[in-house]
């Protein structure tokens, strides 16, 4: 990011490596985002396994609920999305994955860089546009722009077996139940009104969680 910063670019492009995406693909988003003057515009997310199904459309933000970071749409066929969304360049959300991501210049200059110190790995894109927000930078995403993305080697499941499994389920940076990062954005971004009711729906979660794994371990 420094150094595209430095060389004067206007947009960085977030992209996972494991994504595919069509010719033009990025140029689309410059054109949205330019013509709308929007400084964070993502992309669709489909599942490259299957067709035409939907890993994300965004993410909504839903404080004082089980889960209070959610993906849009997620495991939607295309076409059951709404036809008013669909005809749409692009839709407001709360906040976004990383993967395909256009971010103008504008955004780091004014907000700094990604928090890598709280957030390695997982969920720094998600505060980053959270924080974004709290500036005046709203976060879109174009549902017609897609990036497929293989899922096929999904990330192996955590296990909960042993204080060693559970040390790095809950703080390896690598982990997406990571708990620093997780209590990072729940400490920077809840409302206070909404503070005790998530942290209990966020501690009733973990213990879910750990129960569910000691009942696989029975049978």
């Amino acid at each position: 990011v420094n150094y595209a910063l430095e060389q004067g670019y206007d947009y960085l492009f977030t992209i996972n490596d494991d994504s595919v995406v069509e010719d033009g693909h990025i140029s689309r988003l410059v054109t949205i985002a330019q013509t709308h003057h929007l400084c964070i515009l993502g992309n669709r997310i489909d599942y490259l396994e299957s067709k035409e199904k939907i890993w994300a459309l965004g993410t909504e933000l839903t404080w004082g609920t089980p889960n209070f970071l959610s993906l849009n749409f997620h495991n939607y066929l295309a076409q059951e999305l709404p036809s008013q969304l669909k005809e749409k360049d692009f839709l407001e959300v709360d906040t976004l994955p990383g993967n395909g991501v256009l971010i103008h210049r504008d955004i780091f200059i004014n907000i700094g860089l990604y928090r890598a110190q709280f957030l390695p790995h997982y969920h720094a894109d998600s505060e980053l546009f959270l924080r974004a927000n709290k500036h005046g930078f709203r976060s879109y995403v174009s549902p017609n722009i897609i990036l497929k993305n293989d899922f096929s080697k999904e990330q192996k499941k955590l296990s909960f077996k042993g204080l060693k499994n559970l040390l790095y389920t809950f703080f390896n940076p690598k982990s997406h139940l990571f708990m620093p990062a997780i209590f990072y954005i729940f400490i920077c971004y809840c409302p206070w009104s909404a503070y005790p009711k998530t942290a209990y729906y966020l501690l009733a979660r973990l213990i879910s969680l750990r129960k569910r794994s000691l009942g696989s371990e029975r049978c």
